[in-house]
């Protein structure tokens, strides 16, 4: 990421001004002097594309990156939240029936060595005031999912799974053609209908909603943090990347204007 907050930096500076030589065996001496000065003209624009490219390609292994770690965050918030649910239904448990226990003894120490038939209504009360009192104040640590598996019911198959199902080709393939113009071609000629850069970047969302249901359970605790910022860092990316190759289509046609504009 530190070479593309340079590259961002260089671009920026490219954007007003500050550009790379531009150099083509086309343009010599023999040309004259028209060619030289569109040489000049085009020569900010070529660097541009330059920087805008090897950003792109950061982008690129940065969202691979990304995403080759979905798998392994989740297996390991899964485990942790696992881990941390049993340690918390276990204490609940053993709470709830130490109270059951104290008050089963409390119950029959005021019941020792009387038959059945002896017990008084004043004894009958005693029972049933501490089997309301045990169910009150034990059953909240014993019946709210205490005694359900610790599992938190997603995990690294589930973010798989919506990855294969809202497949997005790595972006650097869908805009390969781009790469290479220079400017004799409208830009919206070298790429397909249906990867342009609009509808991508809905298809980019609605992915990103689908990969954060599918791990829903993780992202909404604790263990689930590194995933969740996983995520976030994986959009931003993504969007960003689509962003530049706005930018390079911009830049393109600015060179498809000048070439126009001078009979090339």
């Amino acid at each position: 990421m530190r070479q593309f907050v340079l590259l961002l930096l260089v671009y920026c500076s490219t954007a007003m001004g500050e550009y790379i030589d531009y150099e083509d065996g086309n343009f010599t001496e023999s040309d004259g002097i028209e060619k030289r000065r569109l040489s000049t003209v085009l020569g900010p624009l070529e660097s541009k594309k330059v920087l805008i490219i090897q950003a792109g390609n950061i982008l690129d292994a940065e969202i691979s990156r990304l995403e080759s770690q979905f798998a392994k965050a989740a297996k390991t918030a899964r485990k942790a939240a696992r881990k941390s649910k049993l340690k918390t239904n276990t204490n609940a448990l053993s709470y709830g029936v130490s109270i059951i226990a104290a008050n089963s003894f409390y119950a029959w120490s005021g019941l020792y060595n009387k038959l059945p038939e002896d017990y008084t209504s004043a004894d009958y009360l005693t029972i049933l005031a501490n089997a309301g009192y045990t169910y009150g104040y034990a059953a909240p640590f014993m019946l709210e999912g205490q005694l359900d598996s610790p599992d938190p019911g997603c995990g690294p198959q589930d973010i798989n799974k919506a990855l294969g199902a809202n497949f997005l080709p790595p972006l650097s393939q869908l805009y390969t053609g781009l790469e290479s113009a220079d400017g004799t071609v409208t830009p919206s000629l070298l790429i397909k209908p249906e990867y342009g850069t609009e509808f991508v970047r809905q298809m980019a969302i609605s992915r990103d909603k689908a990969l954060r249901a599918s791990v829903s359970c993780l992202l909404s605790i604790d263990e689930g943090v590194e995933l969740k910022t996983l995520l976030n860092k994986h959009k931003l990316a993504t969007l960003k990347r689509l962003d530049l190759v706005e930018d390079l289509i911009q830049t393109i046609k600015e060179e498809t204007q000048v070439l126009a504009t001078n009979d090339y």
